[in-house]
């Protein structure tokens, strides 16, 4: 076995391996979220996910921040608002 299979061989392991435990992961603190808050605000917690991968991308790897990624922001942030304040708004009627 040359370097280049021992090399595929170990990023496919760390792949599964980090694939395997975030999803667990996630799906524990969803159960538990679930457990203890509405499920909109739930809900709304998950599209933050992407918006935070990009984030860390650019401060950890070098991404750039592009305007895309700045409408993506505040866009997700203004949805997150709208619905934790609808749901507000229906349970004081």
């Amino acid at each position: 076995m040359d370097a280049n299979e021992r090399n595929g061989i170990v990023a496919a392991l760390a792949s599964s391996a980090l694939g395997g435990s975030s999803g667990a992961t996630s799906f524990y603190l969803w159960v538990y979220a679930l457990e203890h808050t509405t499920p909109t605000r739930v809900a709304n917690t998950m599209t933050i996910n992407p918006i935070a991968a990009s984030l860390l991308a650019a401060v950890l790897i070098g991404e750039p921040l592009t305007l895309n990624l700045a409408v993506g922001v505040v866009t997700v942030g203004c949805g997150i608002w709208i619905a934790s304040t609808a749901s507000r708004q229906r349970e004081l009627l």
